[in-house]
């Protein structure tokens, strides 16, 4: 459980960084957006993306990673779509998965030694 509210946590401050990158077009109002973003995100991949996920696991690894990818840009969108004060169109959210695919890998493989 306590992973689950890191992963959302870390998840919530990459969008709240990437919401200063000037092309994206990512809104939030303030901090109760960002918080209500990381338990919506931490929630929904907990239960909903290793489930969808698994339908892909046996395709080709560029497919799975295109369908990683999208998967993670509608749980962003789904975000948006529920946590008022936090919007984010679908290129936008396409650029911040690929970012917070980047940040999760790098922490995966990181994380995993002893």
């Amino acid at each position: 459980m306590v992973s689950i509210f890191i992963s959302g946590l870390i998840s919530a401050l990459i969008v709240w960084v990437c919401q200063y990158i000037p092309f994206l077009n990512i809104t939030l109002d303030g901090i109760v957006p960002i918080l209500l973003v990381a338990i919506v995100i931490g929630l929904v991949c907990a239960f909903v993306v290793p489930a969808v996920k698994g339908l892909f696991k046996n395709a080709n690894a560029v497919i799975y990673l295109i369908i990683s990818l999208i998967i993670n840009a509608l749980v962003l969108m789904l975000a948006a779509w529920i946590v008022p004060g936090f919007g984010i169109t679908f290129w936008s959210a396409v650029i911040v998965a690929a970012i917070l695919s980047l940040f999760v890998a790098g922490f995966s493989l990181t994380g995993g030694k002893k």
